[in-house]
């Protein structure tokens, strides 16, 4: 089949980072400038709106409308984005009569993001050591030519003015939200002429608008070279089968787009908006400052009792739960006022309102592949960290569809910005329908004993006995009927972070998080238990340790836990991978993986436990690295990173747990279930007149011969908007 790679270049006054490329597509600022097309092997061509009519830009054109009629594969480096563009501008900006077909759509960054490798075009093309390399000016012409941010221009050295005495002098610069655009004058008159022979500066370097813009253009062609030989080069990753029903399914999904209810979020805005105004007249009357001043803040609060480092949520959080005593009166109020002010939650009411179409759908926000494990993640308004609400929601929110005050909202709620974030499911909603919510039951607590064969957990598991309680017994040498609250807590704490190998002193971090007091001693006493308890699990550990080991320093294939996994070396795109292939014969992939040694420090605390560690200080390891993103770089550095066996089976049953939904999903839509939202292992789609809930629970199930004897099940409701059990 014939393959098109094309790349646009859009001008807005929307801001793309925030309001997400389906938002800024329809925006009514928003144009198409050029786009850049080859087809197969074949030259680059680009349309230019400024000259639609000359020979290439008409041949570009004829291009792209032949590859759409034609149904040939349509590649981008972020295909989502070029649908959006499509969708939105196509007709308008370039008389396109037909719309891209979703399915023939392929997304070279998808694949990047397959191959573990950078995502940004630029970053992989230096990776990968392609011959043609992203123009590194064009961050400098977009910033000119794409954004409303002002752009001085200056008049050539030849150019003069005259006054009345006809004595020439030097013109004032003049200011420009974009050249294309026009000019306005000191006096703020307008002028729509292009100053094409007046000079810009683009990233240090002085040239003309027209050298600037016809550089643009050759940098939009540069861009679809390289993400053509990004897309040669990683054929090994090419999106087929599973992979690009997977892709598809998402691609899908976000076209859909999630409706939310306009009318309440706006109410929530100006209710918000109302209540920090009087909350920042009473801050400012305490404190004589506002919450925008953090260090004069903390300076402020340290005089009344205050000892924390910093006014982090969740160190303010631990600080008001242990030691509120220690402030006065008067500070404890302020704090809590500048808590709620700076309450992070609130900040998904402007983003549904920011991201939302003329249709009130809200439109790519799940990202395919965007964990290493293979499952899609949040972006934009992020469902997945929703505030978890611990009272129930149900009036607050009718009362937010109705429109109430202020007033009337703050007689039965103390606290109102903090009620309207525990809302922010809720305006997941279309008015007059209603939705089938459906979750897989305990799907991870259920994949780890069910992939290392220890038949006894899961048979727990499945006869409802509360595994932090059973966790809890065994760390504590008490019978089950008589753990305590604060027992099962502790419970809780080991039984999600001893799993995947966590350490005495992880567990006590997260003891200490639940408001638990322990020792590091008590920590790893009860590692210790947990281990002795599930010696299936721990030997699962060393045994993927050896097999990757075995692979990345001698090349051999093996596989482990019965056959389920299977490790081994590859070369692909010019370098080595380590991968596991997972039971659904989907493949992670490890990039550049090493075998080095590694000086590992002994803690303060471990130190002090024992003398022989103070003595030697530490120990040396073999570990396991390969060319990953570094941890709390939030994906922006990238360098050798670490992983072990423990960690290694937390990926393969995350990516078990991603399969699974995968493929519900995927037999779901098959069934006629569209659905327009995952979150975790929970998917929603509208109500059918032809289906019942019951049938979506039947086909969300619906997975894959390798999960056969897995006890997979999913528990269904009709809802009027998304919701979830309390906290």
């Amino acid at each position: 089949m014939r393959e098109l790679h094309w790349d646009y270049e859009t001008r807005s006054d929307a801001d793309l980072k925030k309001v997400g490329g389906y938002r800024y597509s329809c925006d009514p600022s928003t144009r198409i400038l050029m786009f850049a097309v080859a087809a197969d092997d074949g030259p680059v061509l680009i349309w230019d709106h400024i000259d639609p009519h000359c020979d290439e830009s008409v041949q570009a054109l004829a291009l792209l409308n032949e590859a759409i009629r034609t149904k040939a594969l349509l590649l981008a480096h972020n295909a989502q984005f070029e649908l959006a563009v499509t969708r939105y501008r196509g007709a308008k900006d370039l008389g396109l009569t037909e719309l891209p077909k979703l399915e023939n759509l392929r997304c070279v960054l998808a694949m990047c993001r397959k191959a573990a490798l950078p995502v940004a075009l630029g970053a992989v093309a230096d990776l990968l050591k392609l011959d043609i390399q992203k123009d590194e000016m064009g961050k400098g012409f977009i910033e000119i030519f794409c954004t409303p941010k002002a752009v001085a221009l200056r008049a050539p050295e030849d150019y003069k003015v005259f006054d009345r005495s006809a004595k020439g002098r030097r013109a004032d610069n003049r200011t420009t939200a974009n050249p294309l655009d026009g000019w306005q004058a000191k006096d703020g008159t307008r002028h729509d002429e292009v100053l094409w022979d007046w000079l810009v500066n683009v990233k240090g370097e002085e040239m003309t608008v027209r050298q600037a813009y016809d550089r643009f253009k050759e940098y939009c062609k540069r861009d679809v070279e390289v993400e053509r030989l990004v897309h040669k080069k990683l054929h090994t990753f090419e999106l087929v089968g599973d992979s690009l029903a997977s892709f598809q399914f998402n691609l899908r999904m976000n076209d859909r787009g999630i409706p939310v209810n306009i009318k309440a979020l706006t109410h929530a805005q100006k209710l918000i908006q109302q209540y920090e105004k009087i909350a920042h007249t009473r801050f400012h009357k305490m404190t004589g400052l506002t919450p925008t001043q953090g260090a004069k803040f903390k300076a402020w609060l340290t005089e009344r009792g205050y000892f924390r480092d910093n006014l982090q949520a969740d160190t303010v959080e631990a600080f008001l739960k242990d030691y509120g005593d220690f402030l006065t009166e008067e500070a404890l109020r302020a704090l809590t006022m500048y808590r709620l002010l700076n309450f992070a939650a609130l900040a998904k009411v402007p983003a549904m309102l920011n991201m939302a179409c003329d249709d009130g759908m809200v439109r790519g926000t799940m990202l395919w592949h965007g964990a290493r494990t293979g499952r899609a993640t949040g972006k934009g308004i992020q469902p997945q960290n929703f505030k978890k609400a611990k009272v129930n929601t149900e009036i607050a929110y009718e009362m937010l569809c109705e429109e109430c005050s202020l007033e009337d909202f703050q007689e039965f709620y103390a606290s109102p910005l903090e009620m309207i974030a525990s809302c922010a499911r809720h305006f997941i909603h279309h008015p007059g329908k209603r939705f089938y919510d459906c979750d897989f039951v305990g799907v991870e607590a259920r994949l780890t004993p069910w992939a290392v064969g220890d038949q006894d957990k899961l048979d727990s598991i499945l006869a409802g006995v509360d595994q932090y309680k059973r966790t809890a017994s065994m760390i504590f040498g008490v019978p089950y009927e008589e753990i305590t609250k604060l027992q099962r807590q502790s419970g809780k704490t080991c039984e999600l972070g001893c799993g995947f190998g966590g350490s005495g002193d992880a567990i006590l971090e997260g003891l200490r998080k639940a408001g638990v007091k322990a020792s590091l001693k008590d920590a790893k006493a009860w590692v210790k238990a947990y281990r002795d308890g599930h010696p299936k699990t721990v030997g699962a550990w060393s045994e993927i340790e050896k097999a990757m080991k075995l692979a990345v320093s001698e090349g051999k294939t093996s596989t482990v836990l019965n056959g389920m996994l299977k490790f081994g070396r590859v070369k692909a795109a010019g370098m080595v991978y380590l991968v596991m292939v997972l039971p659904s014969g989907r493949r992670l992939y490890y990039p550049s993986p090493r075998i080095k040694p590694k000086f590992t420090k002994y803690t303060i605390a471990e130190m002090q436990e024992s003398e022989w560690k103070r003595e030697k200080g530490g120990y040396w390891r073999d570990e396991i690295q390969f060319w990953g993103t570094v941890p709390g770089t939030n994906g922006a550095k990238w360098g050798f990173v670490n992983t072990f066996g423990a960690r290694a089976f937390e990926n393969a049953i995350q990516s078990m747990g991603a399969d699974l939904l995968d493929e519900g999903c995927i037999a779901a839509t098959k069934a006629g279930f569209d659905i327009f939202l995952i979150v975790h292992d929970q998917a929603l789609c509208y109500e059918r007149d032809d289906a019942t809930i019951k049938d979506f629970e039947r086909e969300f199930c619906n997975v894959g011969a390798w999960a056969k004897t897995f006890p997979l099940a999913a528990d269904g409701c009709v809802v009027n908007y998304y919701t979830k059990d309390l906290d």
